[in-house]
């Protein structure tokens, strides 16, 4: 079940429109990626720690504060692909459904015209980086956005022009 923030919902009632965005954290840190650029507030930190050199001992905040450490982001999302979530896939049987479940699955397709990722999985390990789908909006606080599934990178796929992340819920 999905909750909705009160700015989410305003802003949906507003007719803006919605952005969705995968966040890959692995071993070397986090990128964020989307079908296009990602905005600002996406990139933002709510929990930002009062102690970390951000805030002066006057109260001024300094520049870049709040922002989280990203090593890259952009629009290189190819293909969302298709979110798959059941309780059991073939079966009428209300008591058998409570008792078993299908874990949610998704593939996502990322660009590599330019040999990007390519060049990173000689570098990084993508296999079990966590992946965050978010649905959301430009104008509201990250706090606001919609997870839409958590997963882990069961299985990737390179070739010349893309890179498939296959997705299992955590």
């Amino acid at each position: 079940m999905y909750k909705k923030s009160l700015n989410f919902h305003r802003a949906q009632e507003a007719g803006h429109a919605e952005i969705v965005v995968c966040r890959i954290t692995n071993s070397a840190g986090l990128r964020i990626f989307s079908d296009r650029m990602p905005p600002a507030n996406i990139r933002m930190d709510p929990l930002a720690n009062l102690y970390d050199g951000t805030y002066t001992y006057n109260g001024e905040i300094t520049y870049g504060s709040g922002y989280e450490d990203i090593l890259d982001y952009g629009g290189r999302v190819i293909s969302w692909g298709e979110l798959r979530e059941t309780l059991t896939p073939d079966s009428d049987d209300l008591i058998l459904s409570q008792r078993t479940q299908e874990i949610s699955t998704m593939r996502i397709v990322l660009n590599n015209a330019d040999k990007y990722f390519s060049k990173l999985l000689g570098r990084e390990n993508m296999i079990s980086a966590v992946v965050e789908l978010l649905v959301g909006f430009k104008n509201i606080s990250r706090l606001d956005w919609l997870e839409q599934i958590t997963g882990r990178v069961s299985r990737i796929t390179l070739t010349p022009e893309k890179l498939t992340l296959n997705l299992r819920a955590v």
